[in-house]
């Protein structure tokens, strides 16, 4: 090493919950709100300026910082966010909440939470389960007609034999 060059090491600001699960949700509802909690413990100040939801249920899942952005975090300071679960489709739903800060390198990973929560509907609707082993592979609503999530889900039930599903209302 040259001589006067000094090496300074950071970490990662920390989230308080690496994951939140939300309660089950009717699609088209809002979830009871859950907070979490970014904390500074690099030895610089950091400025975070935003919280995103990615993956591809993302849409699902609302994050806002509680103070006004940009949030400059010391070493040692915090800050809050909160976070909802309103679903659009109907199943498990996961997505990675990212905290986005403009004061360490790129090659560190930000800060981020992975959340998940169980949507149920659509609204006038009834799940259509597998009677074996309970995996839902559709809907159906007082009509009688069948709402799927997916196209597989329609191989998926046609495949089932006759009497191997039930309704549950």
């Amino acid at each position: 090493l040259t001589e006067g060059l000094e090496v300074h090491m950071t970490a990662v600001p920390t989230v308080s919950n690496p994951s939140l699960a939300f309660e089950s949700v009717s699609v088209g509802e809002v979830s009871a709100p859950q907070q979490i909690t970014l904390t500074n413990d690099t030895d610089l100040p950091i400025t975070v300026t935003d919280v995103i939801t990615v993956g591809s249920a993302g849409v699902d899942f609302q994050a806002v910082l509680d103070d006004p952005t940009p949030v400059v975090l010391n070493p040692g300071q915090d800050t809050t966010a909160t976070l909802t679960f309103a679903p659009q489709s109907a199943g498990l739903r996961a997505a990675t909440v990212e905290i986005v800060q403009q004061t360490l390198p790129a090659f560190f990973a930000p800060a981020s939470v992975a959340v998940s929560g169980t949507a149920i509907g659509p609204p006038g609707a009834e799940q259509l389960v597998n009677g074996g082993g309970g995996v839902v592979v559709g809907w159906i609503d007082w009509n009688g007609n069948q709402i799927w999530e997916t196209p597989s889900e329609q191989v998926l039930a046609a495949n089932l034999a006759a009497g191997s599903h039930s309704f549950t209302v």
